[in-house]
Protein backbone atom coordinates (compact mmCIF):
# COMPACT_ATOMS: atom_id res chain seq x y z
CA UNK A 1 0.00 0.00 0.00
CA UNK A 2 1.44 3.36 -0.95
CA UNK A 3 1.83 6.28 1.43
CA UNK A 4 -0.78 8.33 -0.46
CA UNK A 5 -3.27 5.51 -0.24
CA UNK A 6 -2.70 5.03 3.49
CA UNK A 7 -3.21 8.74 4.01
CA UNK A 8 -6.50 8.63 2.09
CA UNK A 9 -7.75 5.77 4.26
CA UNK A 10 -6.63 7.64 7.39
CA UNK A 11 -8.57 10.74 6.36
CA UNK A 12 -11.71 8.70 5.81
CA UNK A 13 -11.42 7.04 9.21
CA UNK A 14 -10.60 10.27 11.04
CA UNK A 15 -13.68 12.08 9.70
CA UNK A 16 -15.90 13.50 12.43
CA UNK A 17 -18.82 13.99 10.05
CA UNK A 18 -22.01 12.56 11.64
CA UNK A 19 -22.24 10.00 8.83
CA UNK A 20 -18.61 8.89 8.97
CA UNK A 21 -17.92 5.21 9.80
CA UNK A 22 -16.48 6.08 13.21
CA UNK A 23 -19.22 8.54 14.16
CA UNK A 24 -21.87 5.98 13.18
CA UNK A 25 -20.11 3.15 15.00
CA UNK A 26 -19.82 1.30 11.68
CA UNK A 27 -16.02 1.24 11.40
CA UNK A 28 -15.64 -2.55 11.83
CA UNK A 29 -18.43 -3.26 9.33
CA UNK A 30 -16.90 -0.94 6.74
CA UNK A 31 -13.47 -2.50 7.22
CA UNK A 32 -14.97 -5.96 6.83
CA UNK A 33 -16.55 -5.05 3.52
CA UNK A 34 -13.35 -3.45 2.25
CA UNK A 35 -11.13 -6.35 3.26
CA UNK A 36 -13.56 -8.90 1.80
CA UNK A 37 -13.38 -7.19 -1.57
CA UNK A 38 -9.72 -6.26 -1.39
CA UNK A 39 -10.84 -2.64 -1.20
CA UNK A 40 -8.16 -1.63 1.26
CA UNK A 41 -5.60 -2.41 -1.42
CA UNK A 42 -7.31 -0.88 -4.44
CA UNK A 43 -6.93 2.34 -6.36
CA UNK A 44 -10.07 4.45 -6.27
CA UNK A 45 -11.74 1.56 -4.39
CA UNK A 46 -11.98 -0.23 -7.73
CA UNK A 47 -8.81 -1.04 -9.67
CA UNK A 48 -5.96 -2.72 -7.76
CA UNK A 49 -2.74 -0.86 -7.18
CA UNK A 50 0.06 -2.48 -9.18
CA UNK A 51 1.55 -5.33 -7.17
CA UNK A 52 -1.01 -4.97 -4.37
CA UNK A 53 -2.55 -8.43 -4.64
CA UNK A 54 -3.23 -9.68 -1.12
CA UNK A 55 -1.05 -12.60 -0.07
CA UNK A 56 -2.38 -15.31 2.25
CA UNK A 57 -0.52 -13.88 5.24
CA UNK A 58 -1.80 -10.39 4.53
CA UNK A 59 -5.34 -11.69 4.20
CA UNK A 60 -5.14 -13.53 7.52
CA UNK A 61 -3.88 -10.38 9.23
CA UNK A 62 -6.63 -8.35 7.58
CA UNK A 63 -9.28 -10.82 8.69
CA UNK A 64 -7.85 -10.70 12.22
CA UNK A 65 -8.15 -6.92 12.15
CA UNK A 66 -11.80 -7.02 11.10
CA UNK A 67 -12.70 -9.34 13.97
CA UNK A 68 -10.59 -7.41 16.44
CA UNK A 69 -12.03 -4.04 15.40
CA UNK A 70 -15.60 -5.31 15.68
CA UNK A 71 -14.94 -6.42 19.26
CA UNK A 72 -12.61 -3.69 20.46
CA UNK A 73 -13.92 -0.52 18.80
CA UNK A 74 -16.92 0.11 21.11
CA UNK A 75 -14.84 -0.57 24.22
CA UNK A 76 -11.96 1.57 22.97
CA UNK A 77 -14.23 4.41 21.83
CA UNK A 78 -16.10 4.64 25.13
CA UNK A 79 -12.85 4.67 27.10
CA UNK A 80 -11.36 7.43 24.96
CA UNK A 81 -14.58 9.46 25.03
CA UNK A 82 -14.54 9.19 28.82
CA UNK A 83 -10.98 10.49 28.91
CA UNK A 84 -11.14 13.17 26.23
CA UNK A 85 -14.77 14.09 25.63
CA UNK A 86 -16.98 13.11 22.74
CA UNK A 87 -15.32 14.99 19.89
CA UNK A 88 -11.69 14.24 20.74
CA UNK A 89 -12.57 10.73 21.91
CA UNK A 90 -14.03 9.87 18.48
CA UNK A 91 -10.95 11.31 16.77
CA UNK A 92 -8.62 9.39 19.08
CA UNK A 93 -10.49 6.16 18.33
CA UNK A 94 -10.02 6.74 14.60
CA UNK A 95 -6.31 7.38 15.09
CA UNK A 96 -5.90 4.27 17.26
CA UNK A 97 -7.69 1.98 14.79
CA UNK A 98 -5.76 3.42 11.86
CA UNK A 99 -2.58 2.61 13.79
CA UNK A 100 -3.86 -0.90 14.49
CA UNK A 101 -4.49 -1.49 10.79
CA UNK A 102 -1.08 -0.21 9.72
CA UNK A 103 0.71 -2.26 12.43
CA UNK A 104 -1.72 -5.18 12.59
CA UNK A 105 0.90 -7.94 12.67
CA UNK A 106 2.54 -6.40 15.76
CA UNK A 107 -0.73 -5.42 17.46
CA UNK A 108 -2.14 -8.92 16.95
CA UNK A 109 0.71 -10.39 18.99
CA UNK A 110 0.07 -8.15 22.01
CA UNK A 111 -1.44 -9.48 25.23
CA UNK A 112 -3.63 -6.40 25.72
CA UNK A 113 -3.95 -4.72 22.30
CA UNK A 114 -6.96 -2.61 23.30
CA UNK A 115 -5.06 -1.13 26.21
CA UNK A 116 -2.10 -0.34 23.97
CA UNK A 117 -4.36 1.32 21.39
CA UNK A 118 -5.97 3.37 24.16
CA UNK A 119 -2.55 4.85 24.85
CA UNK A 120 -1.94 5.41 21.13
CA UNK A 121 -5.21 7.31 20.72
CA UNK A 122 -4.80 9.17 23.99
CA UNK A 123 -1.32 10.47 23.17
CA UNK A 124 -1.80 11.18 19.45
CA UNK A 125 -5.15 12.99 19.50
CA UNK A 126 -5.17 16.77 19.25
CA UNK A 127 -5.18 17.94 22.88
CA UNK A 128 -5.58 21.71 22.39
CA UNK A 129 -8.99 21.84 24.16
CA UNK A 130 -8.11 21.57 27.83
CA UNK A 131 -11.47 20.39 29.17
CA UNK A 132 -13.52 17.36 28.08
CA UNK A 133 -16.75 18.12 26.25
CA UNK A 134 -19.77 15.90 26.89
CA UNK A 135 -23.03 16.50 25.08
CA UNK A 136 -26.25 16.74 27.12
CA UNK A 137 -28.35 13.59 27.39
CA UNK A 138 -31.00 13.67 24.61
CA UNK A 139 -34.52 14.19 25.94
CA UNK A 140 -35.68 10.87 24.50
CA UNK A 141 -33.06 9.02 26.57
CA UNK A 142 -33.60 10.78 29.90
CA UNK A 143 -35.77 7.92 31.14
CA UNK A 144 -32.74 5.58 31.13
CA UNK A 145 -29.72 7.91 31.47
CA UNK A 146 -29.30 10.32 34.37
CA UNK A 147 -29.40 13.85 32.80
CA UNK A 148 -26.78 15.06 35.26
CA UNK A 149 -24.27 12.38 34.30
CA UNK A 150 -22.32 14.35 31.62
CA UNK A 151 -21.64 17.21 34.03
CA UNK A 152 -20.82 14.80 36.85
CA UNK A 153 -18.31 12.93 34.67
CA UNK A 154 -16.73 16.19 33.53
CA UNK A 155 -16.15 17.09 37.20
CA UNK A 156 -13.89 14.05 37.71
CA UNK A 157 -10.20 14.01 36.96
CA UNK A 158 -9.27 12.30 33.69
CA UNK A 159 -7.80 9.32 35.56
CA UNK A 160 -10.87 8.94 37.76
CA UNK A 161 -13.25 9.25 34.80
CA UNK A 162 -11.31 6.78 32.68
CA UNK A 163 -11.00 4.26 35.52
CA UNK A 164 -14.71 4.38 36.36
CA UNK A 165 -15.85 4.08 32.75
CA UNK A 166 -13.39 1.34 31.85
CA UNK A 167 -14.09 -0.92 34.83
CA UNK A 168 -17.71 -0.18 35.74
CA UNK A 169 -19.21 0.70 32.34
CA UNK A 170 -17.21 -1.25 29.77
CA UNK A 171 -16.04 -4.39 31.51
CA UNK A 172 -12.26 -3.85 31.42
CA UNK A 173 -10.51 -5.97 34.02
CA UNK A 174 -8.65 -3.99 36.67
CA UNK A 175 -5.35 -5.25 35.27
CA UNK A 176 -6.26 -4.26 31.71
CA UNK A 177 -7.39 -0.80 32.79
CA UNK A 178 -4.30 -0.22 34.94
CA UNK A 179 -2.03 -1.24 32.04
CA UNK A 180 -3.87 1.06 29.61
CA UNK A 181 -3.60 3.98 32.04
CA UNK A 182 0.03 3.10 32.85
CA UNK A 183 -0.59 2.95 36.59
CA UNK A 184 -0.53 0.20 39.21
CA UNK A 185 -3.65 -1.76 40.10
CA UNK A 186 -3.58 -0.21 43.58
CA UNK A 187 -3.49 3.28 42.04
CA UNK A 188 -6.38 2.29 39.78
CA UNK A 189 -8.37 1.20 42.83
CA UNK A 190 -7.75 4.59 44.41
CA UNK A 191 -9.01 6.38 41.29
CA UNK A 192 -12.06 4.10 41.22
CA UNK A 193 -12.93 4.75 44.84
CA UNK A 194 -12.48 8.52 44.59
CA UNK A 195 -14.24 8.72 41.23
CA UNK A 196 -17.29 6.78 42.43
CA UNK A 197 -17.44 8.83 45.64
CA UNK A 198 -17.35 12.08 43.67
CA UNK A 199 -19.98 10.84 41.22
CA UNK A 200 -22.29 9.97 44.11
CA UNK A 201 -21.79 13.45 45.55
CA UNK A 202 -22.34 15.19 42.19
CA UNK A 203 -25.48 13.16 41.46
CA UNK A 204 -26.82 13.29 45.00
CA UNK A 205 -27.05 9.54 45.52
CA UNK A 206 -26.10 7.56 48.59
CA UNK A 207 -24.83 4.31 47.01
CA UNK A 208 -23.80 2.64 43.77
CA UNK A 209 -27.19 0.99 43.37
Amino acid sequence: MTRNHRERIRKVKRSNHPESPVACGQFPRVCGALVATGGLLTKGWGRPWPGSEMRDGDRRQSEWFVGFAAQAEPKLRRALVAALGQHLGAEATSIALAYAWEHRSRVAAMENPTGYLYRVGRTRADRRPKEPRFLPVPVEHEHRIEPGLPAALAALSEQQRSAVMMVHADGWSRREAAEALEISVSALDTHLARGLAKLRTELGVASDA
